[in-house]
């Protein structure tokens, strides 16, 4: 099953170069939608046919009219859509089947189990082994004995001569994304049988799917095929002597070939004049910001939603030190929100540590956290270097959702408590909302005055050289590995800071912290606001925790909303709301 996934991910990938985070999506649907038929019809075999072309008819859709206007745009706008555009999934298939999910059995005729003379093995587990090789082998004379398969894989080397030849090659992508999301959909088919069909069961198999495909290679085909049933021999075996670490050792696979071989086994490598207002702004930015963020309180409709905002910002804010700033696209920066939040609280719940020095010790673990996880991230490049933040990123969640006795594992970290601090005539009480808004803005002060100083310093502009144009930049003599490196590491310990002063706030670390989703959000807030500006995360944070409030309000389907707008962004304003704004200001002559 880990390879027939990562077959559908592995061609959109090498045909269209498109990260199709949407593809735990299309499986979960595919799902949904088998069930529904075989209960329409009592036939799994008609469900087995049909589902596949349904799914496969909404990867068309989302080719023709999301992926395609963004092509020619980089890897990280398709990846960013489809990543919203599984939210949207998501919530769709929540509202049309509910929460829990529905029930599903394996087909009659393919229960029970067979005699190999070594064994018995279930029957159906036989099926899908059979089913794999004949979408392996399919896909192959596909690709390799027919005109149509000569054609795309001549365009996924260069689309441009292809053109000059006559070839519609948008007709080709839309073929080659609509054949990998059908086989997305019929993995789902036949996986239902074997798992828990719910909303959420295409969260955890992205995660592994990817796993898979990166192992193998990007676009490698055959690679996907071997990386499946390596990762497959690596889960069972650790899942027999031991259990707890199963879900991990794929994960930590997974960080090993990339460091190792980025390209996985089978992967090739390959001044404008502005009014003086703004002007005023942008010289003394932290200033303004600042001044807004002191009169916040006020313009939201509750004191914990205008926290909310301030500690995501901050967060988003050390995610776009290293996004918008240097060029590097992480999914594994809720790692370092977590550390923060969970040394901090560890701190203070087990060794009775003071609210201030507690806050120390996290910021600081965060940025060891970084030094080590960015030692080994910035051997790889582009995609490779989002997978292995992601992998190392779910190694950190791991290790802390195992550590039960010091995190309390699923339950999270409860007990924090923040004494009241007496200056003088002057008391400080975390309980009042207000004071606890006020003591937050005085570290996010000194964080976002932190940051100014590193941008507005020769080496912010070493940064921004390397995010143009990394090999220019070597070239001019930078070291350009310690430049990511550094800035990976003030990133981390930006976002350490975060999650530090969320655990003050929260008075618990929920192991949440730590999940790739939580990166995900630190992706649309950066993207909402503006990658690159020194407001934007703010903005970015501001709309989608409000969103996700207000829209709550009327339906708890909040993320498809979210997502929706998510997509839109990608789709249309890319540069984000402030971004966009800035851009129009500097226009103004």
């Amino acid at each position: 099953m880990y390879a027939l996934l990562a077959i559908g991910l592995s061609l959109i990938f090498g045909m269209l170069t498109v990260v199709n985070f949407a593809h735990g999506a299309f499986f979960m649907v595919g799902a949904f939608i088998g069930l529904y038929f075989m209960g329409l019809t009592g036939n799994f075999w008609f469900s087995l046919v049909l589902t596949p072309l349904v799914v496969g008819a909404l990867g068309l859709v989302t080719e023709r009219f999301l992926v395609r206007p963004l092509y020619g745009r980089g890897i990280d706008y398709p990846l960013l859509l489809t990543f919203g555009l599984s939210w949207v999934l998501i919530e769709a298939m929540r509202v049309m089947f509910g929460i829990e999910g529905i029930p599903s059995s394996t087909p009659p005729e393919l229960r029970g189990a067979v005699d190999l003379g070594i064994g018995f093995f279930p029957k159906y587990r036989l099926f899908l082994i059979f089913a794999t090789a004949v979408v392996v082998l399919a896909l192959w004379l596909f690709l390799e004995k027919t005109r149509y398969g000569l054609i795309v894989r001549a365009g996924s080397r260069d689309g441009e001569i292809c053109k000059v030849l006559g070839i519609d090659i948008a007709r080709v992508w839309l073929v080659v994304f609509g054949i990998g999301t059908a086989i997305a959909g019929l993995s789902g088919v036949l996986a239902a049988p074997t798992r828990a069909v719910n909303p959420e069961m295409g969260i955890h198999v992205l995660a592994e799917s990817f796993v898979v495909t990166v192992v193998g290679g990007m676009g490698s085909l055959p690679g996907a095929v071997l990386a499946g049933l390596l990762v497959g021999i690596v889960f069972s075996l650790t899942s027999l002597f031991a259990p707890d670490l199963a879900e991990l050792s794929i994960f930590v696979l997974m960080a090993v070939v990339l460091l190792l071989r980025p390209q996985g086994f089978f992967g090739k490598a390959g001044a404008d004049v502005v009014r003086p207002a703004f002007e005023f702004v942008r010289r003394h930015r932290v200033a303004a910001v600042m001044a807004f963020l002191m009169v916040f309180p006020l313009l939201m409709p509750y004191h914990a939603l205008a926290i909310n905002i301030l500690l995501f910002g901050l967060f988003a804010v050390g995610f776009n030190l290293l996004f918008g700033y240097t060029g590097l696209l992480s999914f594994g920066h809720a790692a370092f929100l977590g550390v923060g939040s969970y040394l901090t609280g560890i701190a203070m719940v087990h060794g009775g540590w003071p609210w201030w020095a507690a806050v120390v010790l996290g910021v600081a673990s965060a940025g060891v956290a970084g030094l080590a996880i960015g030692f080994l991230a910035i051997r790889t490049r582009g995609i490779y270097f989002s997978m292995v933040t992601l992998a190392l990123g779910q190694i950190v969640y791991y290790a802390f959702y195992k550590a039960e006795r010091w995190t309390g594992g699923e339950n999270g970290l409860r007990g924090i408590q923040v004494p009241a601090v007496e200056i003088g005539s002057l008391r400080l009480d975390f309980l009042n909302p207000v004071t606890k808004y006020y003591v937050i803005l005085a570290f996010v002060a000194l964080a976002l005055w932190f940051v100014s100083r590193i941008l507005a310093s020769p080496f912010g502009a070493v940064i921004e050289a390397v995010r143009e144009n990394d090999r220019r930049a070597a070239a001019c003599g930078y070291d350009v590995a310690r430049t990511k490196l550094l800035v990976f590491v003030l990133s981390a310990v930006i976002c350490g800071l975060a999650g530090a002063l969320r655990a003050l706030h929260l008075s618990i670390v929920p192991i949440d912290s730590l999940h790739y989703l939580l990166s995900g959000q630190a992706v649309m807030m950066c993207l909402l606001g503006g990658m690159g500006t020194f407001f934007g995360p703010f903005v970015g944070a501001g709309v989608f925790l409000t969103l996700e409030d207000v829209v709550t309000v009327f339906t708890k389907h909040w993320m498809a909303v979210v997502g929706g707008v998510f997509m839109f962004f990608v789709l249309f304003f890319p540069s984000g709301i402030w971004g966009t704004l800035v851009k129009r200001m500097e226009r103004v002559r």
